[in-house]
């Protein structure tokens, strides 16, 4: 049996397994008849991740892995980067709180470089009111070497994925989130 699949996306089966995207319907991968479900599952993976991120498969593992936030649940947990002079990150805000609050993640913001005050007030003028951000330098970003704001790193499980610029494709986001639910439970 086939694992729960982002909306859209499409498995059919004959002597093979095909995994269909939900954009222009184009084969992305074929996979053999008697692939079990949680095999083919981590299969899949790499197909759905939705832009901006990527699974972390590198030396960078180590040291996103050394900074893993704790969580009492398994969810996945989304860490994201923001200041408040950054526009793509305050727009993004109200879609984390989104997500936090629908279940699909723990989110976690990290504040950058901003005074206290200045960031409480970019959190009361975007609504933001399930989330709290934590304080950090810049060298946070250079410890992680992330090149940018808005980031957001994904924990999930062994993976790590990393996303650079602001998250656009909320559904698919949304989407993809569900499933890495799916497929921990």
């Amino acid at each position: 049996m086939p694992p729960n699949l982002p909306k859209g996306y499409t498995v059919m089966h004959s002597t093979k397994i095909y995994l269909y995207s939900p954009h222009k319907r184009e084969l992305l991968d074929v996979y053999p008849y008697n692939m079990k479900g949680s095999e083919l599952a981590e299969n899949i993976v790499p197909h759905i991740i939705p832009a901006p991120f990527k699974k972390i498969e590198s030396e960078r593992l180590e040291v996103l892995e050394k900074n893993r936030p704790q969580t009492a649940n398994d969810k996945p947990v989304l860490v994201n980067f923001w200041a408040s002079w950054c526009k793509p990150c305050r727009k993004e805000l109200p879609f984390l709180q989104q997500l936090h609050t629908q279940g699909l993640a723990t989110v976690k913001l990290i504040n950058i470089e901003d005074k206290k005050e200045d960031a409480e007030k970019v959190l009361s003028e975007v609504g933001i009111t399930e989330l709290t951000t934590e304080y950090e330098m810049m060298e946070k970003l250079d410890e992680l070497n992330i090149q940018g704001l808005p980031a957001s790193i994904v924990y999930q499980g062994n993976d790590i994925f990393l996303g650079v610029g602001i998250l656009k494709e909320e559904e698919n986001i949304s989407n993809w989130l569900n499933y890495l639910n799916s497929v921990n439970n």
